[in-house]
């Protein structure tokens, strides 16, 4: 008992003087701290109330003091203080001008949030084509609702040119992780085109090359569904409605 008493006592004063710390080294937000991480944990404790009172202007004024310094989690915080009103008057300009810098180093949630922000005009113009800019950033990182919005835009063509080609990769991409609005955005796709059967034995090829990898072996009468046709090779999808590939055009 005495043993788990001690223990207790000892974590009680580690715990209080790392908040001690953060009081102290917290009253002119970091002036004297070169660490942005350690500014960041001081804001974060400031707009928790952990350890400390609960501050919700001294935490925005942490959080952009280390923001203009080049955190991106700070600069993150900040974005979203200006768009809630947190500690700060509402402002969706400057909201969005942080989530640009955030965005432009890389920070995946910020890169669909600003995607968004130009689709709404909320803080920037409207802008459809910096839309997809954003969307495509934060979809080759693997963002399951960016890849379904970049897929949905380049299927409908609104203010960007149509490609269901690059549509249908997106699409695919994010029903791997399990999207389902990808799911019925790519059944949408695949039912607005007349289903067709082959004419005769072919090979279903992985590129409009003839040298490139065979996917699958179709026989005479067997069902694909014809998404861009050319002269020489045509973009399918395949009966399971999700798979693409090339014929032949000569071939349906």
């Amino acid at each position: 008992m005495l043993g788990k008493f001690l223990v207790s006592i000892l974590a009680f004063m580690a715990n209080f003087g790392y908040a001690a710390e953060l009081h102290i080294r917290s009253n002119t937000c970091g002036n004297e701290i070169e660490d942005l991480e350690m500014i960041y944990r001081i804001a974060r404790a400031y707009e928790s109330g952990d350890g400390q009172p609960e501050d919700a202007v001294l935490a925005h004024h942490c959080f952009h003091l280390a923001a203009r310094q080049g955190h991106v989690l700070s600069q993150v915080a900040v974005a979203w203080d200006y768009a809630d009103g947190n500690g700060v008057a509402e402002d969706e300009v400057q909201s969005a001008h942080w989530l640009k810098l955030a965005a432009a180093a890389g920070h995946l949630a910020s890169q669909y949030t600003l995607a968004w922000r130009y689709v709404e005009g909320a803080g920037v113009p409207t802008d459809l084509s910096s839309a997809a800019r954003w969307f495509r950033a934060a979809a080759e990182q693997g963002h399951a609702d960016a890849q379904n919005a970049l897929g949905f835009m380049l299927h409908r063509g609104e203010k960007i040119p149509q490609n269901l080609i690059e549509a249908i990769y997106w699409y695919g991409k994010a029903i791997a992780q399990q999207h389902m609005s990808a799911m019925g955005n790519l059944a949408d796709l695949v039912n607005s085109h007349p289903k067709r059967r082959v004419v005769r034995s072919i090979s279903v090829m992985s590129a409009p090359d003839s040298n490139s990898h065979i996917i699958r072996k179709l026989s005479d009468g067997d069902l694909v569904y014809p998404v861009q046709p050319d002269a020489q090779w045509t973009a399918v999808i395949l009966d399971d409605r999700r798979t693409l590939g090339w014929v032949s055009s000569a071939s349906l």
